[in-house]
């Protein structure tokens, strides 16, 4: 909290029986009280129970503020949906060119890689609710349907990457490995016998390691990459088994944004884990279970919070005044008080600074989301 933005007061300053001039914070910048509510000896016996004696208001908005609320940017959607793409085609082709034995080289992967690159750091809430949005799309056929989701995992996994701080060249590594992981299950037979099917998928990631490996130019960090991103920092992944020490960073990511995916979609191809179709803050709610208890890397989860909120960008939530909205960013700092649109006026609200709160995910009445229970917190994605 800036000096320059918020006025520290003493409790013993504000005067018994009259309206507050000022929305109320704690130091930490939670609400405490609305401008207009009166100060009464009630709430000021309150907060001397919760040890409170000085309390702060905020006299300007800060350039972050002015940020978080900023409109997405058209010209930058349509582009992210063009990318989107553009990564699906690409993937499908090549899967498509790889019976004809025809030479690969990375040079349209790398340019790819570095444009979606380029629009997470313009913009990573726009690129979140454009996978938010594509994750819902309406699609059958089954390779139609891996592409998509290997250009939704690349987007999601170079997002986690930026917010933990690597470099561009990192990122676009973890991106790349992200969209080419799967390029072994193109063509997947559907009517496979079940135990074939899973023993199949359980060592994709070795077989899609090998076909990057002969693409001319590739880094050889991607390839790496694919191998390992199914395995697990407690080892029980698979195909190998490895622990934490042993799997790239690059690796651990994208196992984290397959498993979001795999939770919030509400279809899987064929051969996948089931399609849980959540509600992204359910998804959410899993991914930290599962990371205390070993099964991903904590750091990258963290930044995935950070990033997408508690509630993540694109979800429907209801408010303490049973109000709905759509959350539109994340607030980094206070990942349960993100910046909402809500549904009435379609007027933006910063979380941090009002005394509405979030009450729980919105899931309409129509069905559209599954609903978790509380036993499934427990359930691997994999078995």
């Amino acid at each position: 909290m800036g000096s320059s933005d918020w006025l520290p007061i003493q409790v013993s300053q504000l005067e018994l029986g009259l309206p507050l001039r000022y929305d109320i914070f704690t130091e930490a910048g939670d609400p405490l009280a609305t401008a207009g509510d009166e100060f009464t000896q009630s709430l000021k016996l309150a907060w001397d129970n919760l040890g409170i004696s000085r309390v702060c208001i905020r006299t300007a908005p800060t350039v972050e503020d002015a940020t978080l609320l900023k409109p997405y940017d058209p010209a930058l959607i349509k582009r992210l949906e063009e990318n989107m793409q553009l990564a699906s085609d690409i993937v499908r082709e090549m899967a498509a060119r790889r019976n004809d034995k025809q030479v690969f080289t990375s040079m349209e992967f790398q340019e790819l890689s570095r444009s979606m690159m380029e629009d997470v750091q313009d913009d990573s809430a726009a690129a979140l609710l454009s996978l938010f949005n594509s994750n819902r799309a309406e699609q059958t056929e089954n390779d139609h349907l891996l592409a998509d989701r290997s250009s939704q995992m690349s987007l999601l996994s170079m997002v986690i990457a930026s917010e933990m701080g690597w470099n561009e060249t990192e990122c676009q590594i973890a991106g790349t490995a992200a969209v080419l992981h799967d390029i072994s299950l193109m063509g997947f037979k559907i009517d496979a016998d079940p135990d074939d099917q899973q023993e199949f998928y359980r060592q994709h990631p070795l077989k899609s390691a090998y076909i990057v490996d002969a693409i001319v130019g590739m880094n050889p960090k991607v390839s790496m990459a694919i191998a390992q991103a199914h395995e697990a920092p407690a080892g029980d992944g698979f195909p190998r088994g490895l622990h934490h020490n042993r799997i790239m960073p690059a690796a651990r990511i994208i196992n984290l944004a397959d498993t979001y995916l795999t939770l919030t979609s509400p279809r899987q191809p064929a051969g996948f884990p089931q399609a849980r179709n959540f509600h992204p803050s359910d998804a959410i709610g899993y991914i930290m279970y599962h990371a205390a208890l070993g099964q991903f890397e904590v750091d990258a989860v963290r930044a995935l919070v950070r990033s997408t909120s508690l509630y993540p960008i694109g979800s429907s939530v209801r408010l303490s005044d049973d109000s709905t909205g759509v959350v539109f960013r994340s607030t980094r700092i206070a990942p349960s008080k993100p910046i909402v649109r809500l549904d009435s006026t379609q007027k933006l609200i910063d979380l941090r600074h009002t005394a509405l709160s979030i009450t729980g995910a919105n899931r309409g009445e129509t069905g559209e989301y599954n609903p978790m229970q509380r036993t499934q917190l427990s359930e691997v994605m994999w078995g």
